[in-house]
């Protein structure tokens, strides 16, 4: 953000970003359990006897 502020120069002269706070809601995130569960059941299979 820095850099972007100094490559606008004089436009954005009076920008400050002493006081920006980032904040994040990790409640928005979908859960990826199920995902999770998918790969345990790939990764434990047999899966050259599967192709065959």
């Amino acid at each position: 953000l820095n850099q972007t502020l100094q490559r606008c120069g004089r436009p954005c002269g009076r920008v400050s970003l002493d006081s920006l706070a980032f904040s994040t809601n990790f409640s928005t995130i979908p859960g990826v359990e199920r995902q999770l569960e998918a790969l345990g059941d790939v990764s434990g299979s047999n899966i050259t006897a599967d192709l065959e």
